[in-house]
């Protein structure tokens, strides 16, 4: 049996004042570097966009700036400093609520939202405002992603530790591409001596229990795609807020006052030459949901104020239907992380919970139709009947 789909092409708008003003004061892909073909990388049978559609779904596959497939501009080059200057707080305030508000438009009916990882981190942030959330009739989140305080990968956890996000953009590196030079020489660097790397995408995301190992080379002929530096550096802030200082240690025991913070404590020996000086550089790891900190003077300018602002999740009203599915083996999507993100939310959402389950599996599990993508439908369709009857 041959199984046509009809598809088309719909260039990005250019960005309306309203827009603006919303982010001043479908389906998404995921995590830093993919696009939207992600969700066909599979058979029909197994690939989401095309589950979907089968179930008489109208898909409309999102690609973000950046991406192959989002990748030109009318007056920049991707050569351009300017051409990266953006983070998920961009793709969340301008691009996602751009192809919300063009969808709905188009078809003048509510839209399903579909996201994985970063397209939930984008999806949760954009439905803080109300005038989005109207033209959404319910939100399926895949890996869910908004805090990562316990996130556990391996090769994430070197990243953020080795701050190698800022000696990215102190080098004036503003893409991020794997696929580029440069991009080879850091995956060189960080598996050799630092981590084992025979199963880099295990130490990535997390021991994926159910895709295809065989089409691994068919997956890495397109993805992952370019991402910007400055997202990345995004996405680590939300892991921590770095602050360096040098102190000098003349006792045993020295309390540090870390952002008003008396309770940790440095081990010292003063056995040797009494006045020997020991250089620490401290870390204060602190999750949050925040926008860009462009630090001190930079927020100010921005925000009018020294912190950037959080992305309140109270906000998300509780008429917006959520479904949440995540899974025990993700390295990316912490269980209580996830806690977090759900207390502070209004209202509870729909929870699948796969225990074998990690961060690609989500996208590219040969089980993932009858593991999540039925019930995920289920629950779309139930929300369909509940706002026509």
């Amino acid at each position: 049996m041959v199984l046509c789909f009809r598809l088309q092409t719909h260039l990005r708008l250019l960005y309306r004042e309203r827009t603006k003003f919303l982010c001043e004061r479908e389906r998404q892909s995921g995590r830093n570097g993919r696009g939207g073909d992600v969700w066909f990388l599979n058979s029909v049978e197994e690939s989401l966009g095309f589950v979907l559609a089968d179930h008489d779904f109208d898909v409309w596959v999102g690609n973000v700036r950046g991406t192959h497939w989002s990748h030109g501009h009318i007056s920049l080059s991707e050569k351009d400093k300017e051409f990266w200057d953006w983070s998920w707080q961009e793709l969340a305030c301008y691009d996602l609520v751009e192809m919300i508000n063009y969808v709905h438009s188009v078809t003048d009916s509510k839209v399903f939202y579909v996201g994985h990882s970063q397209g939930t981190i984008m999806g949760l942030a954009a439905f803080t405002q109300p005038d989005i959330v109207d033209m959404v009739e319910a939100a399926a989140l895949l890996s869910p992603i908004s805090y990562l305080d316990h996130i556990n990968s391996p090769f994430v956890l070197k990243l953020v530790s080795m701050h190698l996000d800022k000696i990215i953009l102190d080098m004036g590196f503003h893409q991020l591409n794997f696929r580029s030079d440069f991009g080879v020489r850091i995956l060189d660097s960080m598996c050799d001596g630092h981590m084992d790397c025979n199963d880099l995408l295990s130490s990535i995301t997390g021991k994926n229990c159910c895709f295809n190992n065989s089409r691994v080379d068919f997956y890495l002929e397109y993805e992952p795609h370019p991402s910007s530096s400055k997202n990345l550096n995004h996405l680590f802030q939300s892991k921590l807020i770095k602050l360096s200082r040098i102190l000098f240690v003349w006792r045993k025991r020295l309390s540090l006052e870390l952002e008003g913070d008396n309770s940790g404590e440095l081990e010292g020996d003063n056995s040797g030459t009494h006045g020997e000086a020991v250089v620490v550089r401290t870390v204060i790891r602190k999750g949050n949901f925040a926008k860009y900190d462009y630090g001190l003077l930079g927020n100010f300018k921005r925000y009018g104020q020294t912190k950037p602002s959080t992305f309140n999740l109270g906000n998300i009203p509780t008429s917006l239907p959520i479904w949440m599915a995540y899974g025990g083996n993700d390295a990316l999507s912490d269980v209580t992380d996830l806690e977090h993100t759900i207390k502070e939310l209004k209202h509870k959402p729909e929870l699948l919970y796969l225990e074998s389950y990690a961060h690609i599996d989500f996208i590219l599990s040969v089980r993932a139709k009858e593991d999540v993508y039925n019930q995920m439908i289920g629950f779309f369709q139930s929300q369909g009947k509940l706002s026509s009857s």
